[in-house]
């Protein structure tokens, strides 16, 4: 409707202005004088009625007369639906029908699994022994002052992120080996500690390695390296010519090997292989020492594609220390 209004003014002799107002249209998208909302239609239901007036609706974040809840948003899954009903759903801390369980997380290795299924228990049974770096074979007596092994069982997420703080069992280093208290069903990264008695004192650690006790009882074997360690590094590849960062896919290898050449005596060295896209590792043991590091992506016929830059002067440490290179770029030729 548009209604007339009549202005006057002496302008001169007498003079009328006619102006024109348009009363608000519900629906043209315009909110206008009384409307709360205009959305562009007439259609109820979708948060504006057809008379331009605010209406609950389901993702608004209230809940409505006719919603058991509204979380803000119209997807499922998150407890509440895209019909604003509530979903049972595990790791809500209430044991829904088809659960067996619920303790209001889905963290495994807690008694109840990140489906909600109970866990039941497995254990690790762990061997440890002594060596050196010359007769890795031989086995030594624990070493003097130094009577009681921890084992650590430290839980981990899916992403291999640790849950909680380790579980840990003592024994006596004598025994050579000895099962921990069984634990929940899941992964577990394991590794073992040398002290004395009072725990006070830490002769060694040794590497850990992921344990998997989610269908049964597993066994975790190391050696202590009485006079040597072990370097850990990680890798990434770019193009010699580009600059660009490049995939072990993009930039085909057969592995990544890592020479240690001990400083001191050139002909002693170690060549290590790994799997390029593992993008890091562990060298096998190293004799104490300092020791010159290359680093090179090779093909299958074991020649180098690419070499990082010689990493210098890097030590080895006892016992069974790891050092840790850091991460080193392999520049891979021709591209």
């Amino acid at each position: 409707m548009t209604r007339l209004t009549w202005l006057c003014a002496c302008i001169g002799l007498s003079a009328c202005i006619i102006t024109a107002e348009t009363d608000p249209v519900c629906g043209d998208g315009q909110r206008e004088g009384t409307e709360e909302c205009d959305d562009g239609n007439n259609a109820s239901g979708d948060g504006c009625t057809n008379t331009c007036v605010l209406e609950p609706y389901c993702g608004d974040g209230v809940v409505d007369v006719a919603e058991e809840c509204d979380d803000g948003n119209n997807a499922a899954g998150d407890s509440c639906s895209a019909a604003c009903a509530i979903e049972p759903f595990c790791g809500d801390g209430t044991v829904d029908p088809g659960e067996q369980c619920d303790d209001g997380d889905r963290d495994p290795s807690d008694g109840c699994s990140a489906t909600c299924r109970t866990e039941i228990k497995y254990a690790t049974t762990a061997n440890w022994s002594f060596s050196t770096t010359q007769a890795p074979t031989v086995s030594l007596l624990c070493p003097v002052g130094f009577d009681t092994v921890a084992v650590y069982s430290q839980a981990l997420a899916a992403n291999d992120a640790p849950l909680g703080t380790p579980l840990i069992d003592l024994f006596s280093c004598a025994d050579g080996g000895g099962t921990i208290v069984p634990v929940f069903q899941g992964r577990y990264r394991t590794y073992v500690a040398v002290t004395n008695t009072a725990g006070t004192v830490t002769y060694a650690t040794s590497t850990s390695a992921i344990v998997d006790l989610t269908t049964g009882n597993q066994t975790f074997t190391t050696k202590i390296f009485t006079n040597g360690g072990y370097f850990q590094l990680a890798w990434n590849l770019i193009g010699a010519a580009s600059n660009n960062a490049l995939t072990c896919t993009t930039a085909p290898n057969d592995g990544i090997s890592v020479v240690s050449t001990d400083v001191a005596t050139p002909t002693n060295f170690r060549d290590d292989l790994f799997t390029c896209s593992g993008g890091s590792g562990l060298t096998a043991e190293l004799a104490e020492g300092t020791y010159t590091v290359s680093v090179s992506a090779i093909d299958n016929q074991g020649l180098s594609i690419g070499t990082a830059a010689t990493l210098v002067n890097k030590v080895i440490m006892a016992p069974n220390k790891v050092t840790d290179l850091g991460t080193v770029t392999i520049p891979i030729d021709g591209l």
